[in-house]
C-alpha cells in the first residue's frame, strides 16, 4: 500500500467510503482540514471494543479447555502461513498525535502499519499455551474442509476469480 494509491471504489458496499465522502465535504464546506488513517490488523483486547478477535478466540479456547479438547485450527496452511501486518493501538496514538500537530498532514491519507508480522503459525502454540491445551495445525487432507467460493465476480480489485477460503471445521452443529 502506498499513501497516493488512490482509493478503488469497489463495486459494492462499503463502510469506509461513505464516512470518507462525508468527511471531505465537511471539512471544505467548513474551511478545515481532514486525515485519514488506514491501520492494518489490530489484535488485542480492549473493554471498549468487543468486535475485537481476541475475544473470539478467547472464548474458543476457554470452551476447548472446558471440554478437554486441543485447540484445533480452523483453516488451511495457507491461512497459517502468511504473515499480516499489525497496526498497535501506541502506534495509532503516537501517529494520531503526530497527524493533529503536522501541517504536512492535512489533506492526507496514511497507512499505519508498524512491521511486526502476525501469522497464526506463530500465535497459536502460544494462545494454546496461554490456556494450558494442546493445539493442532491446519488440516492436510482437503477432503476433510470446506471450500467456500467469495461471491464477488469479479472480485473488488476488478479482475482474476472469486477467492476461495478453506475451513477445516464449523462452530455450528
Amino acid at each position: 500500500m502506498t499513501e497516493d494509491t488512490p482509493a478503488l471504489r469497489v463495486p459494492h458496499a462499503n463502510f469506509y467510503f461513505p464516512q470518507e465522502d462525508l468527511l471531505f465535504e465537511w471539512c471544505e464546506k467548513n474551511k478545515t482540514h481532514w486525515t485519514v488513517t488506514r491501520p492494518a490488523f489490530i489484535l488485542g483486547a480492549n473493554p471498549s471494543s468487543p468486535i475485537n478477535v481476541s475475544y473470539t478466540l478467547a472464548v474458543y479456547a476457554s470452551v476447548q479447555r472446558e471440554l478437554g479438547a486441543k485447540l484445533e485450527f480452523p483453516g488451511d496452511t495457507g491461512a497459517w502461513d502468511i504473515n499480516k501486518d499489525l497496526s498497535t493501538a501506541t502506534l495509532i496514538g503516537y501517529f494520531s498525535e503526530w497527524a493533529i500537530l503536522t501541517p504536512g498532514a492535512a489533506n492526507e491519507a496514511f497507512n499505519i502499519v508498524d512491521d511486526s508480522p502476525f501469522s497464526y503459525g506463530k500465535f497459536w502454540p502460544e494462545l494454546a499455551k496461554w490456556y494450558g491445551i494442546p493445539y493442532s495445525t491446519p488440516e492436510v487432507d482437503e477432503s476433510k474442509s470446506t471450500t467456500v467460493t467469495l461471491p464477488h465476480n469479479p472480485p473488488p480489485r476488478g479482475f482474476g476469480k472469486p477467492g476461495p477460503v478453506k475451513i477445516a471445521f464449523s462452530f455450528e452443529s
